[in-house]
Order: structure tokens, then sequence, then C-alpha cells
């Protein structure tokens, strides 16, 4: 599903000093979006770039473009002259460099050339330099969209000379409003488990993740025994396959372990763990739970053990 081609729920902050600064004519030339992946930082920088590149002057608080505008189409289609994208998956040096000579052109079809980096975080260092002084002293006409997830991976000199907006989770009732877009079913609870992420309430929706979580959050707030049954269920339906997926959804009922034992909320699944536990035993464990899952990806260690292996170090109970 592509959600740059729908519409931009929430972030109004951020797209009003878009807006501001194109109604200004006061358009910088490198800007940083960063915030949790999925929740709109890309849709946002599109709809910048079609701004820029139909040479708007006055833009509405949406930054809408009619959807029959030939510059909206040539955008979403990545044919237009002037605009361009690079995502880190893919660049190698010459690559980069190619690009860079062509954004040192003068503009052909609009005022403006755009240039969107997507993980630009995700960037590795030969890239990196090799884009360092063109971004740090833009060309007269172009302006830079830098999309990531965490800024920290930027270098400071290139951030400090770039407007940095900062996007937030999305409020779960804006999740379900942007998920009406695309009819998906159980939105409440797709909403309620992607935490203000679009991108991963759709990841969970086409991976069958809401009866996932279900068996999870079952198998948690059960015993050691019947969770075996979980983990017989993950195997033989391969889920381990899709190990992000499996990690996402453990290390959010997790959470809700944790939050129901120190009363933050109280889950019906896990209230009869309150004050029965060590809070900081608990979470010390849950935290390493967090962590050999995390080390055990990054190693490639066998999945189908990992899950089992969560279960065996959750049931080990503390004795008060």
């Amino acid at each position: 599903m592509n959600f740059k081609q729908r519409k931009i729920i929430g972030h109004r902050k951020q797209i009003g000093i878009i807006a501001k600064s194109i109604n200004s004519n006061k358009v910088f030339p490198v800007w940083i979006f960063w915030g949790t992946d999925g929740i709109g930082k890309t849709s946002v920088a599109y709809k910048f770039a079609k701004c820029l590149l139909a040479d708007s002057d006055s833009v509405n608080e949406n930054l809408d473009l009619a959807d029959d505008n030939k510059i909206h189409n040539l955008v979403e289609n990545k044919t237009h002259p002037d605009f361009f994208v690079m995502d880190s998956a893919s660049p190698s040096i010459d690559e980069a460099r190619i690009l860079m000579a062509k954004v040192c052109k003068a503009p052909s079809l609009s005022r403006r050339r755009v240039v969107i980096i997507e993980n630009a975080d995700k960037l590795n260092k030969n890239i990196y330099n090799s884009l360092l002084k063109i971004l740090e002293e833009p060309p007269r006409d172009t302006v830079f969209i830098l999309v990531c997830s965490t800024i920290g991976n930027l270098p400071i000199t290139l951030q400090s000379r770039a407007i940095k907006l900062k996007f937030n989770p999305l409020s779960k009732s804006e999740v379900v409003l942007a998920l009406s877009l695309f009819d998906v079913e159980n939105a409440e609870t797709l909403a309620s488990i992607s935490e203000g992420s679009v991108g991963d309430a759709l990841y969970l929706y086409e991976n069958n993740g809401v009866d996932l979580y279900q068996h999870l959050l079952r198998a948690f707030s059960s015993d050691y025994e019947t969770s075996h049954k979980t983990v017989k269920y993950i195997i033989e339906n391969k889920l381990c396959d899709n190990f992000g997926l499996i990690k996402q959804l453990i290390i959010r009922v997790l959470k809700e372990y944790i939050d129901t034992i120190t009363e933050t909320k109280i889950n019906d699944y896990f209230a009869q763990s309150v004050g029965k536990v060590s809070i900081d035993h608990e979470t010390e464990k849950v935290l390493q739970i967090i962590s050999n899952l995390n080390k055990g990806e990054n190693f490639m260690l066998d999945k189908n053990g990992m899950v089992a292996e969560v279960f065996e170090t959750f049931f080990e109970r503390y004795e008060i």
C-alpha cells in the first residue's frame, strides 16, 4: 500500500512551518524530517516537493495540489526532470556523484530542483562524504529534504545548516482515521498496537498481525505450559520467517506487561500479576529479553529457538 498518495493525517505544526516558508518565499535549502518510521514523514516530503516543483507562491494549510495536476503525477511517478529521490538501500558512490552533478545544473521544467534523501541516517560513510560538501553548500534553487528515523547519525555540521522538523507518532484516533482510508479491518486494535505508526499498522494488517498479537497476549498472560501452544503455532505457521513482526509484537506485549505491573495502566490479561511480582526484577528480565532478541536477530541465530527462549525466560518466576 502506498500511503504517499493518500491524505496526510496529523503533523499540523510541521506542515504549517513548511507552508509559511513557501508563502513567505523563504524556503531554506536543506531540511531534515525525523521521527518514528511509518508516521508520514516521507508523505509530507513529497507534498513539499510537489508545491516547490509546481512553482507555488501561495499554498494552503494542507499543501494540496489537484490529483490531476501534471506536477503531482510527475513527482508520484518520479519522472519530473527536476526531482530526484535517493534511498540509502541502493546508491553507490558513483550514483551519488552522478546525482550531485545533476543537481548542480539549472532546473529545466520548474524554478527549483528538489532532492529527497530517504533513510538518510543509514547512509554509509563513503556516500555521506561524497554528499556532504554539496549539502553544506547547496547550489542555488535546489532544496534537499533528508528523511530519517534518528537524527543523531547525521553530521553535526549538516544539522547546523538545516531546518530540523521532528515528526511525532500519531494519536490512536489519527491512526484509526488514516486506516479508514484503506478500509482495513480491526482498525482500533491495529491503532492500539502500532504505537502511532500508520506504516506499522498497515504492515501488521497485511501480515495478519492482529491474530498473532492475540496469540502472544494470551501466551504471556497464562503459564509456561500453555505458552508451548503459541510456540508450536508460530513454528508450524513459519511465522518466524517474518521475524521483524514477531519481535515487534513480543516487545509490544512485554511493554504492556510492565505497564500493568507498575500500574501505569491495567490490562485485563495481566491484572493478576499486579502485586504478585517484584517490579524491578520483572523490568530487568523484560529488558534482557528485548536485548537478547535484538542481539539474536543481528547475529542471525535460530529464530524459532529465540522465540521459545523468550517464554523460557519470561516464566522463570521470581520468588518474593
